[in-house]
């Protein structure tokens, strides 16, 4: 049975917790660059969270210290989805989380992110719409393409790394600016 002081604590904890479910998916999909993944890695984030909760500290914010594991756990995502080749590189990764942290960085990195996005070719984009908008499969895309699956996963890198490349320089000029 818990004690009235526990039940209270369990309380804020979920309400903290229930709240920050769209800025935790949010963060997690701007770390990862695909919803899908982003949701698989919520549900991680918030077991551990869970099995966290007695260490949380309630005098202090909440978002950031979700925020922390919630970074350790996209990590850990990239870590065993590596070998596919289909994630952004660590340095973006980086780039992309430190940015989130501060809310106007977050909303200031998004508009980076589509201004670059809207400098890709109409066939770049519908590759990336179709694989992170879509979740489709790199063996779908290559049949809808007409191509090889090795050649979309070549073509899926080519389009990341010109992306990354657009908004590093973005943030680069907007930093010295």
């Amino acid at each position: 049975m818990l004690s009235r002081k526990q039940k209270i604590r369990v309380e804020v904890f979920v309400t903290r917790l229930t709240e920050a479910q769209f800025d935790l998916h949010s963060y997690i999909t701007y770390l990862l660059g695909n919803i899908t993944d982003a949701y698989d890695v919520l549900q991680e984030t918030n077991l551990i969270l869970w099995q966290k909760a007695k260490t949380y500290d309630a005098a202090k914010p909440f978002l950031a210290w979700a925020r922390s594991i919630a970074y350790f756990q996209a990590l850990k995502f990239r870590k065993s989805r590596s070998r596919e080749r289909l994630v952004f590189d660590n340095d973006l990764l980086e780039t992309v989380a430190a940015r989130a942290e501060d809310e106007t960085g977050h909303q200031h990195l998004l508009d980076k992110m589509e201004l670059c996005f809207e400098r890709l070719s109409p066939e770049q984009r519908a590759v990336m719409f179709a694989k992170y908008q879509e979740g489709d499969s790199l063996a779908v895309i290559a049949e809808k393409m007409g191509c090889s699956v090795a050649s979309v996963g070549m073509l899926l890198m080519r389009i990341r790394r010109k992306l990354a490349k657009c908004i590093r320089e973005a943030v680069a000029r907007e930093a010295t600016a």
